[in-house]
């Protein structure tokens, strides 16, 4: 029993009376398909889908792989109306190959990123800072400058910049989070996304 075998016994429905159906004879099915008749169509989608699901998910890692589901069964089933399955018994390795087929046509439409390295990656870390450091208000900059470069004491910070101890508490945590993210090759931006949000929310010094 092949691959695809498996995930069809695997997916079948129980009967009513509680035994297993048996997987419908390939070249029965095969031959009902080619005529385009609508139960084997409708049996046949029933039987495969969960398994060509489970391929796709595995190879694909798609969070919603139904609309790539049905781009198999309606290529799997063109194919058939046309004739190119050649031995009917052969129906289940045909439909595999097919799965194969679109898996790598699919990737070879969206390579993987290629992994950054060295130079690469520090000036695409150095991109997503700024991008981060962009969304912060000017007083905020201003404080991560006075802190960071200039060194001065936080007392002296927040009376320049206006900012209140529990904002500038929170613009600390951000940034050092946005920091290790970037160190680890993730990106940095979603530190500061709700920055803005929270900012209004927050108890401003008198």
């Amino acid at each position: 029993m092949g691959l695809l075998d498996s995930i069809v016994e695997a997916h079948r429905p129980p009967a009513q009376d509680g035994n297993h159906r048996l997987v419908p004879d390939p070249g029965e099915l095969a031959q009902r398909l080619r005529e385009g008749e609508p139960a084997a169509v409708q049996e046949f989608c029933r039987l495969i889908r969960g398994g060509v699901g489970a391929l796709l998910q595995r190879h694909l890692s798609l969070e919603q792989p139904q609309e790539e589901v049905q781009r198999v069964l309606s290529d799997i089933l063109l194919a058939l109306r046309r004739g190119e399955l050649r031995h009917s018994h052969r129906l289940w390795e045909f439909v595999m190959t097919r799965v194969r087929l679109h898996i790598t046509e699919w990737k070879s439409r969206h390579p993987a990123p290629e992994p950054l390295t060295g130079g690469r990656r520090y000036h695409a870390q150095v991109r997503e800072m700024e991008k981060a450091l962009r969304m912060l208000a000017g007083k905020e900059i201003e404080a991560l400058r006075r802190f960071y470069v200039s060194n001065q004491a936080e007392s002296e910070i927040l009376a320049a910049t206006g900012l209140s101890e529990t904002e500038w508490r929170l613009l600390r945590t951000n940034c050092k989070t946005a920091f290790r993210r970037l160190l680890e090759g993730k990106p940095g931006v979603s530190v500061w996304a709700g920055q803005s949000r929270r900012r209004s929310a927050l108890p401003r010094s008198a």
